[in-house]
Formats: C-alpha cells, sequence, structure tokens
C-alpha cells in the first residue's frame, strides 16, 4: 500500500520505515556492544617453569618469584604501555588510568594451557608467556599473537658419549653424488684423451693399440687425480684437455682435504651425528613439533610432558637409561639444560646441528584481550627489540660460560656436492668440445692436403706415443707398451 501511495501518504510510510528500523537497529547495537567487551584488568598472566624462558613456583604468586628471559621481556613491554604488576594472591583492581596484571604459575605444558585455558571463553589465563612456539595450528586454534620477541629453533639433546671412531671417515667430505661424479669421469675421460691424441697423428687406430691405450691413460687418469702425476700428450687437442683436467684434480683435491681433517676429528655421539641418524630409533619431543618430524625427517617421536624443568629433566634422564635415543626440543631449553649439568659430571650434550627454525610469541585471549592491547604490546616489543634490551636477558638468564657447553664439540664441517663444484665439469665438457671441433678442423684440412694422410710419415710418432714417458721420447707418454707394439 505504501508503494501504490503518492504523495503524503508515501512520505508517511517512509517515515514509518525508518522509525522502525531505529527501534530494531539500537537494541542490537546495545547487544553488539556488550559481545565485544573485554575482561577488564587486572589481567592473569599464565606461565609454566621452564627455566631460562620462565620461572616460578607452583602456588606462590609472589611477583618475586616468577623471572626468566621471557618473564622479565613480557614486564618491560607491560610497563612500556603502562601497566602495573601486583601480587595475584590479592590482585588489585584497576584505577581510573591503570592496568594491573598478575602472573599465575601452571603445572601443565604449553598445549594443554592453550586449548583448555587461554582460548575458551571460561579459560583462566587472559595472556601467556613462557617458551611459546608461534605456529600456524594454534593461529587456527584461535590464539592471538603479538610480533615474536625472541628466534628460537630445535635441538638434538643425547647423552654425552663422544666417539671418534670413524673408520670409512674418509669418505665424509665428499657426498655420494660427487663421488659417483668423479668415478664417471675418471672411466669416461681417458678414452677420450688417447683418441683426440691419436687421431691427430694417425687416421686409425687399430683395435689392439686402442685397448692397450685406453688401459695407459685410465693408469695415468687416476693418477693424476690423486695428484701423484700428470701424462705428457703431444697434440693441442689432447693438451687443452689435460690442462683442464689438471685444475679440475687442483681443486677437488684441494677441498678433499681441506674437509677432511675437519670430518676425522669431529666427535659424534654413539653413532649419532645428524638428525637423520634418529630414524628407527625411540625419541620424543613435544606435540608442536610432532608432524613436522614425522613429514620431514621420518621419525616416530612420543610426545613428552615438559612443563617443568624438573619434568624437562625426567625426560633426559630416560636418554641415559637407554630407554630414548635423543630429546628434540627448543634450543635454549636444552641448552640451559646441558650447562645447568655441570654439577652431575656434564651427562648430556646438544648435536652441533639445530633445525626447525620458529619465533617465540606472547599468546592473548580471544575472548578476554582487546586487539588494542595486542597492538601495544606490539610497539612495545619492537622497542625492546631495537633498544638492544634483549641481550641484557640473555646475558642474565641464559648459562653461556657452563663449561658443560665450552667443552662441547660445535662444527659447522658439511660435506662438499657435485651441485657446488659442477661448474669444474663445465669447463671440462667445453675443453673437450673445444678439443674435438679442433680434430674435426684438423683432420679435414689434412685430407685436403695434396698428399693426404701418409702413415708411414707418423708412424714414428705413433711408436713413441704408444711406448709413453714425453720425458723420454718427448712426443707422448699416454702409455708404455712398447713390448705390445
Amino acid at each position: 500500500m505504501c508503494i501504490e501511495g503518492r504523495g503524503p501518504m508515501r512520505a508517511s510510510c517512509a517515515a514509518l520505515v525508518v522509525l522502525l528500523g531505529l527501534l530494531i537497529w539500537a537494541p542490537l547495537r546495545q547487544c553488539r556492544a556488550q559481545t565485544e567487551e573485554y575482561q577488564p584488568p587486572p589481567y592473569r598472566v599464565c606461565t609454566i617453569d621452564v627455566p631460562p624462558m620462565a620461572t616460578c613456583e607452583m602456588n606462590n604468586t609472589d611477583p618475586s618469584s616468577f623471572s626468566g628471559l621471557s618473564i622479565d621481556y613480557f614486564r618491560d613491554a607491560a610497563s612500556l604501555i603502562g601497566w602495573t604488576e601486583t601480587d595475584g594472591a590479592s590482585p588489585a583492581a584497576a584505577g581510573a588510568n591503570e592496568t594491573t596484571y598478575y602472573f599465575i604459575c601452571l603445572g601443565v605444558e604449553t598445549g594443554t594451557v592453550l586449548r583448555e585455558e587461554l582460548v575458551p571463553e571460561d579459560g583462566s589465563c587472559d595472556i601467556f608467556v613462557a617458551w611459546t612456539t608461534i605456529s600456524a595450528e594454534r593461529t587456527e586454534l584461535g590464539v592471538l599473537w603479538a610480533v615474536s620477541y625472541y628466534p628460537g629453533s630445535v635441538s638434538i639433546l643425547v647423552a654425552s658419549t663422544p666417539s671418534l671412531e670413524k673408520g670409512w671417515g674418509f669418505f665424509d667430505p665428499f657426498t655420494w653424488d660427487l663421488w659417483v661424479a668423479m668415478g664417471v669421469t675418471a672411466v669416461v675421460l681417458p678414452i677420450i684423451v688417447y683418441s683426440l691424441e691419436i687421431f691427430v697423428i694417425r687416421r686409425r687406430i687399430e683395435a689392439r693399440q686402442l685397448a692397450d691405450g685406453y688401459h695407459e691413460s685410465l693408469w695415468r687418469t687416476l693418477w693424476v687425480l690423486i695428484q701423484g702425476e700428470t701424462f705428457g700428450v703431444s697434440k693441442f687437442p689432447a693438451r687443452l684437455v689435460v690442462i683442464t683436467f689438471a685444475f679440475f684434480a687442483l681443486i677437488l683435491s684441494s677441498s678433499y682435504t681441506a674437509n677432511l681433517a675437519a670430518f676425522l676429528t669431529t666427535q659424534s655421539y654413539g653413532d649419532i651425528s645428524n638428525i637423520f641418524d634418529l630414524r628407527s630409533r625411540a625419541v620424543s619431543s613435544v606435540e608442536v613439533y610432532g608432524s613436522v618430524l614425522e613429514d620431514r625427517y621420518r621419525l616416530q617421536p612420543r610426545y613428552a610432558d615438559v612443563s617443568s624443568l624438573e619434568k624437562l629433566t625426567m625426560e633426559a634422564e630416560r636418554i641415559l637409561q637407554g630407554e630414548l635415543s635423543a630429546v628434540v626440543i627448543d634450543t635454549v631449553v636444552a641448552q640451559y639444560l646441558v650447562a645447568d649439568s655441570s654439577g652431575q659430571g656434564c651427562p648430556w650434550a646438544l648435536l652441533s646441528e639445530t633445525i626447525l627454525p620458529f619465533k617465540y610469541g606472547i599468546g592473548f585471549s580471544p575472548t578476554r584481550v582487546s586487539r588494542q592491547v595486542i597492538q601495544e604490546f606490539n610497539a612495545a616489543i619492537l622497542y625492546i627489540q631495537e633498544q638492544g634490551m634483549v641481550e641484557g636477558y640473555e646475558e642474565k638468564y641464559l648459562l653461556t660460560e657452563s663449561p658443560c657447553l665450552n667443552d662441547a664439540p660445535s662444527s659447522d664441517t658439511t660435506s662438499i656436492g657435485f651441485m657446488q663444484v659442477y661448474g669444474l665439469w663445465v669447463m671440462l665438457a667445453a675443453a673437450i668440445g673445444l678439443a674435438v671441433i679442433y680434430v674435426i678442423v684438423y683432420r679435414i684440412w689434412r685430407q685436403r692436403l695434396p698428399d693426404g694422410w701418409v702413415d708411414g710419415l707418423d708412424v714414428g710418432k705413433s711408436r713413441k706415443f704408444s711406448r709413453g714417458d714425453s720425458r723420454e721420447v718427448i712426443e707422448s707418454d699416454l702409455h708404455r707398451i712398447e713390448s705390445h707394439i
């Protein structure tokens, strides 16, 4: 009827629609405002006892009982945005222009805190800070993060029973693909060099000469490869390839020698030298790294409860008892455990290899902490990093001077692979290509000479070439088989 109406009636209908809209929108707006209200201060900041990131005591809410790298970091960030810390036993209510918070020490592992205490609306934690890894899985769970405040990685904790027994350690400087490439080169190159030399001297090669020449050329090639001696050749094509191969051998021999000493003197722990040695072995880790260790490294870790230093120590002792081969855990926490064990004779050690770089972050409840608070923490964390305050936390809490860390072996030695030196093969192939072109052009030119190929003129060169040792016969020394000619 309003649509069909005209004039005053249509205007009245429009005013009625607007009035009804306002009457409906006002309650909805009020309801929405109520749902966006967040937990008023004081904020409950939960943590767990995992030195050096956080240290606390169960049922002790005294602020002086909370310390650690992450705790000090949070305190300084909170101070920068105007927050005040109180005692959890009698948390002070926030004043008109004051925001307060207090710490709570929990005895459960990180994943449980996030799932049961931080994300749910009825959870007991508004903020969580300890050794919390920022991950996609935890973000999908609903955890809100401030910017990362500290970098981390994962290390392999093993028993400190070093061993230097490496009966086949001389193969370690090169990877298997480089050894294969060198072997193929040693087999193929001799026939190429021999052919380049002889086809410039003679029009044809007898089968008997070819076999004997290849055998001697193979020996000379291997001799050059280990920098024992070179072999003399008389013609430009072969000389070009031989000098390129000499450079090729020089680079590989020098690289092998430089890497060999490091590999033979590097300590390993039992038969564990890297994470791949842990396949089909008993390994423990925390839940957040489980899927990556399974998919990327083909490990089958059992999940350990490391919600306190005491529980982590108990897990590490299982290595000494032979129940586990290793514990795969955060580097900073594993280093603290090793460093703090000097009184026990340093029973654990860390492999020099670290894996899975990640970021530590402060987790916020999605229902009890506003986005504005998180943005303020972002600015405070960036300020702390820019002012170089992180180094102070590290000096205070990381036991870098412990003899257990100082005596631990550290080696960044890595086997040299084919992809690192494939340019040598490119150079060698280029030299062979140029030499082949030279031989083709030379033979075409030789065919056009009035006398063509006159094998009789080259008999002397051919026999000298076959006898070998350029120092004696001048012409060539590819093989010394005079008795067979």
